[in-house]
């Protein structure tokens, strides 16, 4: 009796730090946020950890009994859902890239209900006291973040690589690339140092004429392009001698949207419209322009186009200069 006491105890406890750790785990990979997330998140926990062993141990105890056996129903139900948790827990370790940066990012996220991992140190913050918030009080947290993040690509704001999704960064991190080498030659290499260059060009291959064909860049550069457009923003800012950067992303933009956000300043992030079509996705509408902001790496980022369509632009030198400098 006292082992079966122990098989019940250990079944229990595996039990509950299943659901525990599937529930943080949940939290941390699923793109919802507010009350949605802690619902869902708690949902999975309870399929996971209550569900599928108690389910998967009435039908191995009743199919004993179908075959004629007539085992303890008790101990044996506790000893089977102990082992399927137990083993459930350590896959869940093994199969983790980062089991406990998830758990703890899980936890933060259901905790403190924002639209961007705190963990993310680069995610776009919430709108300052100041700005024009009345229409985004009303909105969910996956409006109130992307308009923020909007308002980053559209002005000259430093958080504009966090802003971006990795393809779109990349792709415009590509095109000043291509810009900065022809204009600058030999010296935006010794302009940026050696560090920093070798961070830019981190798995591409070292030949001449790199940035003649992006397209031929784009995997290696999408699996980073957030932290290389940061880089390419640092190193133009280098070979502008460290006066700072204009707003890099007017070049690539709408000839409606630039004249609109030119004349309006931050504004036009807070009077464009916002519509959440998916949990991962709202679409934004500016000056009859649409784009996707997406949920991607925990924080709501601007998609302003694909890799193929951005870094092969064919845009004016002068543009470029002009979006250069402050």
């Amino acid at each position: 009796m006292k082992f079966f006491r122990i098989v019940g105890a250990f079944a229990a406890v595996a039990t509950l730090l299943q659901l525990v750790l599937v529930t943080l785990v949940a939290a941390n990979y699923l793109t919802l946020d507010g009350n949605w997330l802690r619902g869902v998140a708690f949902a999975v926990g309870v399929v996971a950890a209550l569900l599928l062993p108690l389910g998967g141990s009435a039908a191995l105890i009743r199919s004993l009994e179908i075959r004629g056996r007539k085992p303890r129903r008790g101990p044996l139900f506790a000893g089977l859902v102990a082992l399927f948790n137990g083993v459930a827990l350590t896959g869940l370790f093994y199969l983790l890239p980062s089991p406990t940066t998830a758990v703890w990012s899980g936890g933060s996220r259901l905790v403190t209900l924002q639209a961007a991992a705190p963990t993310d140190p680069t995610a776009p913050s919430a709108p300052a006291a100041a700005e024009p918030s009345s229409p985004a009080t009303a909105q969910s947290n996956a409006v109130e973040a992307s308009r923020q993040a909007l308002k980053s690509v559209l002005s000259a704001d430093d958080k504009l690589s966090a802003s971006l999704t990795d393809e779109s960064a990349a792709a415009l991190g590509a095109l000043w690339m291509g810009f900065l080498t022809e204009t600058f030659g030999d010296s935006l290499q010794q302009a940026a140092g050696p560090e920093l260059w070798a961070s830019v060009h981190q798995g591409l291959p070292d030949q001449p004429g790199l940035w003649a064909d992006p397209a031929a860049l784009e995997a290696p550069l999408t699996a980073r392009g957030r932290g290389f457009l940061a880089d390419v923003v640092e190193l133009a800012d280098a070979a502008a001698d460290g006066s700072g950067t204009g707003p890099m992303a007017w070049p690539i933009l709408p000839s409606a949207v630039l004249s609109a956000t030119v004349q309006g300043g931050s504004d036009v992030a807070w009077k464009a419209e916002y519509t959440e079509v998916a949990m991962n996705r709202v679409e934004v509408r500016i000056v009859e322009q649409r784009w996707d902001v997406r949920y991607e790496d925990h924080g709501w980022r601007v998609h302003l186009g694909d890799f193929g369509d951005l870094a092969t632009r064919r845009i004016a030198p002068t543009t470029m200069l002009i979006a250069l400098h402050p």
